[in-house]
């Protein structure tokens, strides 16, 4: 029993806490730093007005299937700051597409029936709808809601919220379901599913389980979750998987990833070691647009390959009592720029080096491109590791290993980082259990000394380095004990 506040998913790094279990005096820490990835949540009762505006718009959203020669139902809510209510409101919506040979109407307006009333909220949806383009592409959509203060025909009008859609064609040919779990916990979920063309692979971030590793934290992390278990579908379906309730859950997941579409047309994956020593290999995902505009020039910052990152891994089957699942080994590439605006027509090269270990070729790999802010994954794609002797092979041409290492090792002072063989300046951080970064370094080769200020505990660290070596990025992670 104690005291408990009410908490929503976040950073952490905006709420705070009053730590006394150091060997110092009290002091503030936050959230983040504590491996908690939520924000504390207060409610305040009363009237809340604004000073600088009347009209103040919250939120957006649509009804109706985002898919070319549909019709969308545009939505927002409105509240109204003022002592009055507002009459003759109208809500303008301008639209914004990157083709400016296809037809839209540059502007809406829709009338709003009634008054929007003092010191409430209203919400608005356009009645009449917004045809969709026939070709896909991506629309940008402004709001704003103007009006006139009953009484004294003030005019007034709100701020503009702007949202960028995807009116996409192509659909997902595969669908990607992570599971976050205690090992414990998993064959009761596994057991439940069973859908065609679903990927379903599992992370242990608990570093207490057997299977769990560094590259599971990261993934948890990245989600910004804070409790176990979770699963999400295709990046954007979320819900936390207890066995009683999983079946509805997962299937109401199901029906509605099976209406995603996407940019990304197709894709292919080779792999090879041409060129490369023994133990390493070459993967070459290439990505294809065929058919979507997306936005570039001005706009690029609404493109959405631009928006997005590209994963990687290797994943183990594995046997859960009497059912199998994939776990993450390894990951190949985490969280990457594809530093492509991918624009309709064009394709997208990602080329990686794996190191190849013995047992590998029962792994799995599994690649994807998602969208870093929404998390929705427009692409997923998963294969067989290829066996050893049935990969292309040349006369391998030595590449030099990379090093990365600390002395001393057990760290109790201030240690000595070195990094050497790559071919470029190399990018180091360094990461606590909970998947915490507590240092980093760019453009870092030779020597250079850490503090022992960097590790506020005793414990395990890893040192992740990346750079080039033979022209494809290559990843090295290092475990660390830290003594204090």
């Amino acid at each position: 029993p104690g005291h408990y506040l009410s908490a929503s998913s976040g950073s952490g790094e905006h709420s705070f806490f009053v730590d006394s279990t150091g060997p110092i005096e009290s002091v503030w820490q936050s959230l983040a730093e504590a491996g908690f990835g939520c924000e504390l949540q207060f409610g305040v009762l009363g009237t809340f007005n604004l000073k600088s505006t009347s009209l103040q718009l919250l939120n957006s959203g649509f009804t109706g299937n985002l898919a070319p020669d549909e019709t969308m139902y545009p939505s927002v809510t409105v509240y109204n700051h003022s002592a009055n209510d507002i009459v003759n409101a109208n809500l303008k919506i301008a639209i914004t597409s990157p083709d400016t040979l296809v037809y839209f109407p540059p502007v809406v307006i829709h009338p709003i029936d009634g008054v929007i009333p003092s010191q409430d909220s209203l919400s608005i949806v356009l009645s009449s709808g917004i045809i969709l383009p026939s070709e896909p592409m991506q629309i940008k959509l402004s709001y704003t809601v103007l009006g006139t203060l009953d009484g004294s025909n003030t005019p007034v009008t709100s701020n503009v919220i702007s949202t960028s859609l995807g009116v996409y064609r192509d659909p997902l040919q595969e669908h990607l379901v992570e599971h976050f779990n205690r090992i414990d916990a998993y064959p009761n979920i596994v057991s439940l599913q069973g859908q065609p063309g679903y990927s379903n692979i599992v992370y242990f971030p608990s570093l207490a389980d057997a299977g769990s590793n560094i590259g599971s934290l990261e993934r948890y992390n990245w989600y910004k979750y804070n409790s176990l278990p979770q699963t999400v579908l295709d990046g954007f379906i979320g819900f936390n998987n207890f066995p009683e309730e999983y079946p509805e859950q997962f299937n109401l997941a199901c029906e509605l990833a099976n209406t995603e579409r996407s940019f990304v047309t197709n894709s292919t994956c080779v792999v090879d070691t041409v060129g490369l020593t023994d133990g390493n290999m070459r993967m070459v995902v290439k990505l294809f647009n065929n058919s979507t505009i997306l936005f570039s020039g001005d706009q690029i910052s609404l493109n959405a390959a631009k928006n997005s990152v590209f994963f990687a891994g290797l994943f183990k089957q594995t046997k859960f009592g009497l059912i199998d699942g994939f776990m993450l080994d390894r990951w190949i590439n985490y969280a990457e720029p594809i530093d492509s605006s991918l624009t309709k027509g064009t394709s997208k090269t990602i080329t990686s080096l794996i190191s190849h270990n013995e047992g590998d070729d029962t792994l799995r790999i599994v690649y994807w491109l998602q969208d870093k802010t929404s998390k929705r994954i427009y692409h997923v794609k998963s294969l067989a590791m290829p066996q050893t002797q049935n990969i292309p092979q040349d006369n391998p041409i030595p590449v030099p290993a990379p090093l990365v290492d600390v002395y001393p090792n057990p760290v109790s002072a201030n240690c000595v980082l070195k990094v050497k063989g790559y071919e470029n300046n190399t990018r180091v951080r360094i990461y606590n259990l909970r998947g915490q970064k507590v240092w980093e370094a760019d453009e870092l080769m030779g020597e250079i000394v850490v503090p022992q200020t960097v590790f506020p505990t005793s414990g395990i660290y890893f040192i992740r380095s990346e750079g080039v070596i033979s022209g494809n990025k290559v990843k090295q992670t290092k475990k660390i004990s830290v003594i204090k």
